[in-house]
């Protein structure tokens, strides 16, 4: 874990992977926002404390070519 603490003396903590790669971001309000990747370690989905989500769709170079926010309630936008 890693984490930054601002001048107001709020912490964030960010939890990593086996790979290094962000796994969870914990605001100091008790937030906690979780982060998912595909084989090729690319960011596929980063889920909120509420269910909602962003998810990431990449092109053969691995460019982000699409985000789909989905709603906790499963509705999409995007």
């Amino acid at each position: 874990f890693a984490g930054v603490t601002n001048s107001q003396g709020r912490d964030w903590t960010y939890g990593f992977d086996r790979s290094g790669r962000l796994s969870e971001e914990l605001h100091y309000d008790g937030r906690v926002y979780r982060y998912q990747y595909d084989v090729a370690d690319r960011l596929v989905q980063r889920t909120a404390p509420d269910g909602s989500a962003l998810h990431y769709e990449h092109d053969a170079a691995g460019r982000i070519t699409r985000i789909t926010a989905r709603k906790a309630d499963g509705e999409t936008d995007g």
